[in-house]
């Protein structure tokens, strides 16, 4: 697992960048809509209007995984972004349980990234 907590001068605790990378990811499937062409159905897309007055302080993590997705692409390119960040909020809750304890979430690839 190489999404590992990476900031520790901007926030308080590793707690405060999980939670924050699961709220990104929240944000970024908030806009999904089930009845509408399957071209335009938002979701996990890898992008979220930062500015929004519904995301304020999102921009800290967006960059934060930013730098950790360029690296992960040497490793393994078309790893899509949004594919990325529910990885990332997937490592991020994993990582918050206790010592000894294991979250086991089913994971599907395919994801697009927002054009």
């Amino acid at each position: 697992n190489d999404i590992q907590y990476s900031r520790p001068l901007r926030l308080k605790s590793k707690t405060d960048w999980y939670g924050g990378i699961v709220r990104l990811v929240g944000h970024d499937a908030m806009d999904f809509r089930v009845n509408t062409n399957e071209s335009d159905k938002g979701g996990v897309d890898g992008c979220i209007l930062p500015l929004d007055d519904l995301n304020p302080g999102l921009a800290v993590f967006i960059s934060d995984l930013e730098q950790l997705y360029i690296k992960r692409l040497q490793i393994q390119p078309g790893l899509s972004r949004a594919d990325f960040w529910v990885i990332a909020a997937n490592a991020a809750l994993g990582g918050s349980l206790p010592p000894g304890r294991h979250l086991n979430l089913p994971f599907r690839s395919g994801r697009r990234d927002s054009a």
